[in-house]
């Protein structure tokens, strides 16, 4: 599927069906210019058409079989929400509108004017651009039955190719992470993942290196190690590199365990464990967004770190009591191992910090006890122009989030009786409700006194039904944001 900018006329820009703005029926609102003008071509009373099918949030829509005058058979118009007394389109109005749009949507070439409305701030085409994107998603490769070809192109008239470009890459990211963190963890294991990652890296010209089992052993990575003990499956450590080596770096840290099972302390339900093939989706969101921004051509130099385990049964499980030593010599007694996303990651931080970044972010599927719902991530973070930085990525994108505070008095529940941390708790019911804020702590142990932020998309990463705007299955959270905050906020 491509979009694509065109020079003509919308009335004379061929497609199977074209896509306009219209505003609520109550009150009665005039049309868009752009639909006024299919209007009057086709001779069809648009606006008492709106009025008689009571369009009124954004999303609701009517198909139109067109009277002609337009080089498209059928219009389908869709309700943007927005004026009353102005003639300004509320963006979130016009995102849900253009995603609710494009579930509808399996004609091969679309014709789209969404983007001819007013939005003060925004740019329209690129907000209507990314969510038609992400609403036309399909994940249908395990299927044996013919699901047809979809929307092949999405024409937009007279709409800046420049946006069309930027916005289309930044969907397609959005897309392949959700195409990672949806694929089944027998064919996403350790090592697929890092062999996806070793493409990408050939395919952009991104610096490569992997870090399997002997040399995670010789550099000391015992979280790594001791999360993927317990699986036939070998853990890896993938680093990637893109930009000048000589210019200041962002680090990004990805949590990428393909599967968690929960180790020893086995996940208690079916709801609990059947979609923990997303635990990965951090991982998947940094180089997602790490293809985008070279695509891009985003001038920033990065350095990407994926520590890769899958957290198994098996024999060589570590167990409740163990003490593993981290990357940098720290030890930590492993209360619980399906707290295993903070081992993983800490040996990941504390490599990326020996590198001297400017800044470090790192995202993760890490406790799902934020709080906020299935639509904001959390963060936290040590400094807090780059927490607002990230938040204003994710605003700008509708990919948004909202801080959590790294409360110091929550310090000394990481305290250990053998070892110099602990991962958990032995009781969590005294502590669930600050899980989120907990094991953020235990990061921050490891990136010292580098300027760092951690994003928690744990609650944020998968949808388990489909709904009029999301499909089932993965979300592709926060990759949006961190390609915004990579674009728009240079070291």
């Amino acid at each position: 599927m491509r979009f694509e900018a065109s020079p003509d006329e919308i009335v004379a820009t061929a497609g199977d069906v074209l896509v306009l703005p219209v505003h609520p029926a109550e009150p009665l609102s005039p049309l868009p210019p752009v639909t006024a003008e299919i209007g009057a071509a086709t001779g069809v009373d648009l606006r008492a058409l709106v009025a008689r099918r009571g369009l009124r949030r954004a999303g609701d829509h009517c198909w139109v079989p067109s009277a002609g005058g337009i080089a498209c058979p059928d219009l389908l118009l869709v309700c943007v929400g927005g004026p009353d007394a102005t003639d300004v389109t509320d963006v979130a109005d016009l995102r849900e509108a253009a995603m609710r749009c494009a579930r509808l949507l399996d004609q091969p070439v679309v014709v789209c004017a969404l983007d001819r409305v007013v939005t003060p701030g925004w740019d329209p085409t690129r907000v209507v651009v990314e969510a038609m994107a992400i609403g036309l998603y399909r994940f249908d490769r395990y299927r044996s039955a013919d699901t047809g070809p979809g929307v092949e192109r999405v024409v937009l008239p007279g709409s800046d190719p420049d946006v069309v470009h930027t916005a289309a890459v930044i969907g397609a990211a959005t897309n392949f992470a959700r195409d990672l963190t949806n694929t089944p963890a027998a064919d996403l294991t350790p090592a697929a993942f890092a062999g996806i990652c070793a493409e990408k890296a050939s395919e952009l010209g991104l610096g490569y290196r992997e870090l399997g089992v002997a040399e995670l052993e010789e550099g000391g990575f015992g979280g790594i190690l001791g999360v993927g003990a317990g699986s036939a499956n070998p853990p890896v450590l993938v680093c990637l590199e893109s930009g000048d080596p000589a210019a200041p770096a962002t680090a990004l840290v990805g949590k990428g365990i393909t599967f968690d099972s929960g180790g020893l302390t086995l996940k208690g339900s079916l709801d609990a464990i059947v979609t923990m093939k997303d635990d990965m989706g951090g991982a998947a969101a940094v180089l997602a967004a790490l293809t985008a921004v070279r695509a891009l051509g985003v001038d920033t130099h990065l350095r990407v770190y994926l520590p890769c385990a899958e957290n198994a049964l098996g024999p060589r499980s570590q167990r409740p009591g163990d003490v593993l030593r981290h990357r940098g010599g720290r030890t930590c007694e492993v209360v619980n191992p399906d707290a295993e996303g903070r081992l993983v990651l800490a040996d990941a931080l504390a490599y990326a910090r020996e590198a001297t970044p400017a800044r470090i972010v790192d995202v993760a599927t890490l406790t799902g006890s934020t709080g906020l719902g299935p639509d904001i991530w959390g963060i936290m973070g040590s400094s807090q122009s780059l927490v607002d930085a990230l938040l204003r990525a994710g605003t700008a994108t509708g990919d948004p989030g909202w801080q959590l505070p790294l409360w110091e008095g929550y310090r000394k529940n990481l305290r250990s009786e053998v070892a110099d941390l602990r991962n958990h708790q032995a009781d969590m019911s005294k502590f669930w409700n600050h899980k989120a804020i907990w094991a953020g702590l235990y990061l921050s142990e490891f990136v010292a006194d580098t300027p760092w932020a951690h994003l928690d998309i744990a609650a944020t990463v998968f949808r388990n039904r489909a709904d009029d705007v999301w499909a089932a299955g993965a979300t592709g959270t926060a990759t949006r944001a961190l390609i915004e905050f990579l674009r728009t906020e240079r070291v």
